[in-house]
């Protein structure tokens, strides 16, 4: 699947693969999960719909909220979600 069309999906299907990825694959004490950026949000909601995840995760998180740098001529702003959090 390519990476646009990864960013297109509806909001539950990440949730879903995230849920079925752990399930299959990482579902042992040995595993280690990194949710690098926005990934960590649907490893954030799968969590809500599985028991406690027993292993080790490391979240990296990016800047949060909207950032600008004038004399760099950059900016951030972060997507929005396409429907509230419950």
């Amino acid at each position: 699947m390519s990476v646009l069309r990864r960013l297109f999906l509806p909001f539950d299907d990440p949730i879903a693969i995230v849920i079925k990825q752990l399930n299959d694959h990482f579902w042992h004490a040995e595993t280690r999960v990194i949710c690098n950026s926005l990934g960590a949000n649907p490893f954030y909601h799968a969590q809500t719909q599985l028991p406690p995840f027993f292993s080790q995760v490391l979240l990296q998180m990016p800047i949060v909220g909207e950032f600008t740098n004038d004399q760099a001529r950059t900016n951030f702003s972060p997507p929005r979600l396409t429907r509230p959090v419950d």
